[in-house]
């Protein structure tokens, strides 16, 4: 997945309709399991595109390290997008304070759930959480000439990524490889914070210009 926005960037930089924005630079944002690929993409990204990136935004964010859950919670992840019942149990009793959600969020969220991939579905609990990318980042990190600034949002309630693993996994792991980390908590949300709050993220990217 890294590799394939890491190529999705490249050709949007050099095609002449599309290059223009990429002289200001960019910032790379990613969501849970998103903002792990956002810090794997930084990975692929060619030396020209590595310059124009002006910082992360790491939504709710999965740890770039291993986490290898127990047998059950991951049977649990494997069919949790199985059926409209079961989706809409755990955006309401995991994922989401149901009160920021509109009934066309909740109708979305479904669909996309049920639309995608099977493989896809499966690719997650099964070994994408389970991947360890810290080294190849560190390596990345190591070659920039000047420091990556990251915005790293929590939500207050979020009991998927919450704030103690995050500042931990996240945090730490990035300001000890030269980011300098801000640390943004969004109030009164759980894990979808692109759906409760996107203010907060519209935000935080707002800040790097």
């Amino acid at each position: 997945m890294a590799s394939d926005v890491a190529k999705v960037l490249q050709m949007l930089s050099i095609t002449e309709s599309t290059k223009d924005p990429f002289e200001h630079g960019f910032v790379v944002v990613g969501h849970s399991m998103g903002a792990k690929t956002a810090l794997g993409t930084i990975v692929h990204l060619s030396r020209h595109l590595v310059a124009a990136v002006k910082g992360l935004v790491l939504v709710a964010p999965a740890a770039p390290a291993s986490l290898d859950l127990p047998l059950e919670m991951k049977a649990q992840q494997m069919v949790a997008c199985k059926s409209d019942e079961s989706i809409r149990w755990t955006v309401e009793n995991v994922l989401a304070n149901t009160e920021r959600l509109s009934a066309f969020d909740k109708d979305l969220i479904v669909q996309d759930s049920l639309g995608g991939n099977e493989l896809a579905k499966k690719a997650w609990p099964a070994y994408g959480m389970v991947e360890d990318i810290c080294p190849a980042v560190k390596d990345s990190l190591a070659s920039m000439k000047t420091g990556l600034r990251a915005s790293v949002i929590f939500g207050e309630f979020d009991i998927v990524e919450p704030k103690e693993r995050v500042e931990a996994e996240v945090g730490q792991f990035l300001t000890e490889n030269g980011v300098q980390v801000t640390l943004k908590m969004a109030e009164g949300v759980k894990h979808l914070i692109p759906l409760e709050a996107p203010a907060v993220i519209y935000d935080e990217v707002c800040r790097f210009w």
